[in-house]
């Protein structure tokens, strides 16, 4: 961890802050992740992974889930906080050779501890247990935007074509219907939260 002190500094921007216990987090666009103790001040954490050498400056957001493990989004990984120390998920997604890369666009903790993950290729679930990572393949492999779970344990979806829920064990799914013809009044894009 190293000291920070340009937090008042405006070129640095933010995608998003959470809190967790008494520490902030605030994920910041090309300088990585900094955590605020207690506000005791804040220090820049790095989220290298020793053994996928995978560490990102670009982090979109950071959640926690009941269990208390810490799942980070970065713009070419999935990064998690078990034991204390930084866990990736994904190799580095954008060295990978392909048309179209994975994108892992928003997350959500549910009850379990568990974590779903909407992408740009459908969805998955990453197991707190074990850090395993299944697609979802009996949910529509569609370009979500964001996922978010309601206060029944429903785990609702955002796509470019309307908005779905779906269980992400059983793996059913149902989806909201509505005439999309003018995509001006219907496109779901925007974060769920």
């Amino acid at each position: 961890i190293e000291s920070f002190k340009g937090l008042e500094d405006p070129s640095h921007n933010f995608f998003n802050a959470d809190a967790v216990d008494q520490t902030l987090y605030a994920c910041s666009a090309g300088d990585g992740m900094y955590a605020n103790p207690e506000r005791k001040g804040w220090e820049r954490l790095n989220l290298e992974d020793r053994d996928k050498q995978s560490g990102n400056k670009w982090v979109c957001t950071t959640m926690t889930g009941p269990d208390g493990l810490q799942w980070t989004i970065t713009t070419n990984s999935l990064v998690c906080r078990k034991e204390g120390r930084y866990v990736s998920l994904f190799s580095n997604l954008t060295e990978q050779k392909a048309h179209n890369q994975l994108s892992v666009t928003d997350a959500t903790c549910l009850a379990s501890g568990d974590l779903v993950l909407v992408t740009n290729k459908g969805a998955m679930l990453v197991h707190a247990k074990d850090l395993s990572i299944d697609t979802l393949k009996g949910v529509p492999q569609h370009k979500y935007a964001s996922v978010q779970v309601d206060d029944q344990g429903k785990v609702w979806a955002s796509y470019v074509g309307g908005v779905l829920y779906f269980d992400p064990y059983k793996q059913v799914y149902t989806e909201i219907s509505k005439d999309f013809s003018d995509l001006s009044k219907y496109f779901f894009i925007n974060r769920s939260k």
